[in-house]
Order: C-alpha cells, then sequence, then structure tokens
C-alpha cells in the first residue's frame, strides 16, 4: 500500500532482545526464551514483551484474527568453551513444539564459539493459539552457553510474526 496507510497484515508484532546481557542458558535442555523485550511494532497489544511470568514473550492469536501466519525467530548462541555440539530454536505452539530444524549439529569439532539459528515458516492458527520461542544448546563440557551479546549480532536475536493476507 501507499506510505502512511495502515496495514491489512495484521496481527504483526517484532520484538527483540536489547541491552547489554548475556543471559546464560541450561545444557542440552528446552528452555524457554524470555529476552524478546524490545518492541519494534505489536500492532494488536497481542505480544506480552515482560521478561518473567507465565505469558512472558509469548504472542496469542486476538479474537477474530486466526489464519495463516508467517512466523520467524532467531538466536545468536555463544559456548564460553568453545565447545558447541547442538544448536535448535523452536517455536513451540500452546505449549509443544510445533517447528523445528537442526540449527547446528556436530559431532564435536573443538573450536564452535558463536553460531546464529534462524527458524521461518508458516503457521495455522486459530483465535487463542499462542507462540513461544525455545532454545536448545548442547556444549561437549556440558557447561551449556550464552545467548551472545555481541555487536556483530545487533538485532539478531528476535521473534516476529504477522497475519497474512489471502
Amino acid at each position: 500500500g501507499a506510505t502512511g496507510t495502515t496495514p491489512t497484515n495484521t496481527p504483526a508484532f517484532h520484538a527483540y532482545k536489547s541491552g547489554n546481557f548475556s543471559p546464560t542458558i541450561s545444557d542440552a535442555t528446552n528452555t524457554k526464551i524470555t529476552i524478546f523485550t524490545t518492541e519494534t511494532l505489536d500492532t494488536d497489544g497481542a505480544y506480552d514483551n515482560s521478561s518473567s511470568g507465565t505469558t512472558a514473550n509469548r504472542f496469542t492469536v486476538p479474537s477474530g484474527k486466526g489464519g495463516y501466519y508467517q512466523v520467524a525467530a532467531a538466536l545468536n548462541f555463544y559456548a564460553d568453551n568453545n565447545d558447541m555440539r547442538h544448536a535448535r530454536v523452536m517455536i513451540y505452539k500452546n505449549g509443544s513444539v510445533a517447528m523445528t530444524a537442526y540449527g547446528f549439529v556436530s559431532s564435536y569439532a573443538a573450536g564452535t564459539r558463536h553460531l546464529q539459528c534462524d527458524i521461518a515458516g508458516m503457521m495455522n492458527l486459530n483465535a487463542s493459539d499462542y507462540l513461544e520461542v525455545y532454545a536448545y544448546l548442547d556444549t561437549n563440557g556440558g557447561s551449556g552457553g550464552y545467548i551472545s551479546n555481541d555487536s556483530q549480532g545487533l538485532r539478531g536475536n528476535y521473534f516476529s510474526a504477522f497475519k497474512l493476507i489471502i
């Protein structure tokens, strides 16, 4: 549409991690991610950008807004001991894995310190369905790792979705 018009592919939201911190992630454990607290937009107020609580970093499809959505999430993983073996980003729907892919799997060759994992795709969502981002990071030493605060990954840790116009 023309500049200045209201988009019709709503609800739409985009949230990302900002600030100077590198949160830890437990080793080899599916972990809910609640660091996407800075919103670029949230047209319907359907995304909870709080960092704690049951609904933190949750997108809930508003009443009457079911349909097909383009969904995306990304994380920059960091293994302090350069010993990353397996990393994945997952999108959960209503508390269960609904979208995931191999981000990185290795038989372990020393030296993997940073890795960007992205996932995107379409989902058919009903009103009241909710989406959250989970991550999995396995290190060779078992110490886990971090979500990176590296300046080369600016806005690389994000979660977004928008309704498709069909």
